[in-house]
């Protein structure tokens, strides 16, 4: 016989020998047995998400049941044995076994698990191309993600330029410069592209001058100087467009896309208006003085020859009229006439009808003119010629042929000026 359980027993050892012979009496006591626990399953640092239900498992020598419990994080143990998660983190499993009657309580074990969680992470961007797109994305918490975006983003007169980015709690950093952003997820977050905005200036020049600035991109709120440039002889008059003005340089406030346009006006003497650039194509250069002279001594004042289109330079040009002449028709007959002594030849002559004046002379394309006749004497009553006034010039040549009248004998003149 031997006992079983923990406790004091009373002893009686006989001997029995031929020899022999004795007994007495005494007491056995029997101890509580040590235990250990063993093969604590899932192993220590297994890696779970946080959907997964996990079994757990244990064996105590003693063969009694081995009980479990969490001492830190997000677990939670259903049935005895089931292991889940309310998100992702650490959690801390004890096993323990805790002795009955014949057994000393066990030394616990602890494993330790990662729970690796799920975060929706959304991705937004008011302008421009991301990669990914923009949207929400399930991501398991510790995971790194890289998003770019395309920069700049030009919608006509209207560009978006990527400043960056910001992100919220839970990722990691919290924001960046630049176009690429690689972002570690802790939770649910969102990351977000920043952009500033530019506008378009446009800035053209009329004939005769250019700008300087303009024709590029502006930010939003910042204010840029353009500068109109005038040609030799000419000067600068106005800005028109978005902004109307006279002012030059000129500030421009970048509010919004503008579009400008300078204007330039040529210079003119003040005493017989004549255009400074035009006399100085000629080599005249002391305007005011030369405008008045006749330097190429054809009788007629440089300003005239600017009214004229003709050369100031060259004796032969000057408005005058190349040809009058009297103009015939087609009506002709044959005057025969003889002399009047012997031998009596027979001469005959063909004579048409005289229909008008022919008057012609060299013009310029760019000049209008006017032909006037006067018909008392002394002259003094200048009218126009009907029929004969503002004539253009379409090559160089005008030659005109008026009807004749009645009235007396005419004289007639041309009249130059400007369209």
């Amino acid at each position: 016989w031997a006992p079983t359980n923990v406790g004091s027993y009373a002893v009686t050892g006989t001997v029995n020998d031929v020899n022999w012979q004795g007994s007495a009496d005494g007491s056995l006591v029997v101890s509580k047995a040590n235990q250990v626990l063993s093969n604590f399953l899932p192993t220590n640092g297994s890696v779970f998400l946080a959907t997964d239900i996990v079994g757990l498992s244990a064996a105590a020598s003693s063969g009694l049941a081995v009980s479990f419990a969490t001492n830190n994080g997000p677990g939670l143990i259903t049935g005895l044995t089931n292991l889940s998660f309310t998100a992702g983190g650490e959690v801390s499993v004890v096993a323990s076994q805790t002795g009955d009657g014949n057994w000393n309580p066990a030394a616990e074990q602890t494993n330790i698990y990662t729970v690796m969680s799920y975060a929706d992470v959304s991705i937004a961007s008011a302008h421009g191309t991301t990669i990914p797109m923009t949207g929400v994305y399930t991501m398991l918490v510790g995971t790194v993600f890289t998003s770019q975006v395309q920069t700049p983003d030009t919608q006509g007169t209207t560009q978006y330029v990527c400043a960056g980015w910001t992100a919220t709690e839970n990722l990691d950093p919290a924001g960046g410069v630049g176009t690429q952003a690689v972002v570690t997820v802790n939770g649910t977050g969102a990351l977000t592209w920043r952009w500033t905005t530019n506008y378009w200036l446009g800035a053209t020049a009329e004939d005769h001058g250019l700008v300087v600035g303009g024709n590029g991109w502006a930010g939003l709120g910042v204010t840029t100087q353009i500068v109109a440039v005038a040609d030799a002889y000419y000067r600068f008059t106005n800005w028109t467009g978005a902004v109307e003005s006279s002012v030059n340089p000129l500030d421009v406030l970048m509010d919004g896309p503008k579009t400008l346009m300078a204007h330039f006006a040529a210079n003119w003497t003040t005493n017989q208006p004549t255009p400074e650039w035009w006399m100085a194509q000629y080599g005249l250069t002391n305007f005011e003085t030369d405008v008045l002279l006749d330097a190429d001594g054809d009788g007629v004042p440089t300003g005239n020859e600017w009214t004229m289109n003709t050369d100031p330079t060259n004796a032969l040009s000057f408005l005058y009229a190349a040809r009058y002449d009297v103009a015939y028709g087609a009506n002709c007959y044959d005057v025969v006439s003889t002399n009047t002594e012997p031998p009596y030849d027979v001469y005959t002559q063909i004579v048409c009808d005289v229909i008008g004046q022919l008057l012609a002379w060299p013009c310029a394309t760019d000049r209008v003119y006017d032909v006037e006749f006067d018909a008392t004497f002394p002259l003094g009553g200048w009218a126009p010629a009907p029929g004969l006034t503002n004539l253009g010039c379409a090559d160089g040549w005008l030659s005109l042929t008026n009807a004749l009248s009645p009235d007396a004998l005419k004289m007639y003149r041309l009249k130059v000026r400007a369209p």
